[in-house]
């Protein structure tokens, strides 16, 4: 299962992924491909009658004292959260696009996953977003002030 001795690991406790086999990671990233709509949804989504429906996200801006938020539907948050390959990180963990799992620390039990993602990344959908219809909203007035010239 390993690739190294036991004793060469990083930490004795746990195995990265880094430091596994290289069929077991390519059987590991290979479930996580094939079942990554799954993931992805039971990650952010849920299931049942509790099952999200929106994200929200808020962000704090100390030097202007000023909070911002923003509401995505939950298909948004989850194609945004869940574009990109399923691959191992430079660290030994795993990343479901911009996903990352890694094992849970801080509990007796090792067989937990931790899932983990950064929440204001989704503002650069909003920022990318906006911009376009900025500029789907100027580009014809930019036409017009050249043709004039």
């Amino acid at each position: 299962m390993l690739k190294v001795k036991s004793s060469q690991l990083r930490d004795p406790r746990r195995a990265f992924l880094t430091e596994m086999r290289e069929d077991i990671v390519k059987r590991i990233i290979s479930f996580f491909t094939n079942n990554k709509i799954l993931v992805v949804s039971d990650i952010l989504k849920g299931r049942g009658g509790f099952a999200a429906d929106w994200m929200l996200v808020t962000r704090y801006n100390r030097m202007n004292d000023t909070t911002t938020w923003i509401l995505k539907d939950i298909n948004t948050a989850m194609n945004f959260f869940g574009k990109g390959d399923v691959r191992v990180s430079p660290r030994g963990s795993l990343y479901i696009g911009r996903i990352t799992m890694q094992r849970k620390g801080g509990t007796p039990d090792p067989t937990k996953l931790q899932f983990k993602i950064k929440p204001c990344d989704l503002f650069i959908v909003f920022d990318i977003t906006y911009l376009t219809k900025i500029q789907k909203f100027l580009n014809p007035l930019l036409r017009k002030t050249d043709s004039l010239s």
